[in-house]
């Protein structure tokens, strides 16, 4: 679930798709998930806690230490890794940090395609919506910036993307402001 009124870029919840955490397919939800796992589950929901308050900075070091125990326990390429970069970069953009926000941005964006598809290669055909969100959060990073021409193919592509999976006039293919 991505957490925030009326915003496509927010912090999102740990899961593999964007949906209601825990799901019974998750490693964290497995009753044999270490304790470091659920540590870091409970930090990140504080954190978006934090967020949600608009106190970004007391929720930065809590994504910090999420994100360190996820690479931790399940290395630098899971998909909780890269929603634990999405959301300590969206907490940076949130204060103004965009030279901090930037490379978690491009990380998040990279293990997400690698990991959940963009369409090309041995994934599949599809394109996964965790990889709309991640090139949607960089396209308003740049905006915020006046980065324009590089946030425009950004949309686009994150757009193309809610739309092969919602299809158009669905859902969140219309939450996209630019």
């Amino acid at each position: 679930m991505v957490l925030g009124a009326g915003s496509s870029t927010a912090l999102a919840q740990h899961n593999s798709s964007t949906t209601d955490f825990p799901r019974p397919n998750d490693p964290v939800s497995s009753p044999r998930v270490s304790s470091a796992l659920q540590q870091a589950y409970t930090l990140s929901q504080q954190a978006i806690d934090l967020y949600q308050a608009g106190r970004y900075g007391e929720a930065i070091p809590l994504a910090t230490e999420a994100l360190a125990i996820y690479r931790e326990q399940l290395g630098d390429r899971h998909p909780f890794v890269a929603t634990s970069l999405n959301n300590l970069a969206e907490l940076y953009r949130a204060q103004g940090r965009y030279g901090e926000a930037e490379p978690r941005h491009l990380e998040a964006l990279a293990i997400r395609r690698q990991q959940l598809g963009d369409g090309q290669g041995p994934v599949g055909d599809h394109r996964h919506p965790d990889v709309a969100q991640s090139l949607n959060n960089l396209a308003e990073l740049y905006h915020d910036q006046g980065r324009y021409g590089e946030a425009e193919p950004l949309y686009l592509e994150s757009l193309a993307i809610r739309r092969q999976q919602l299809g158009d006039g669905q859902g969140p293919v219309g939450d996209h402001r630019h």
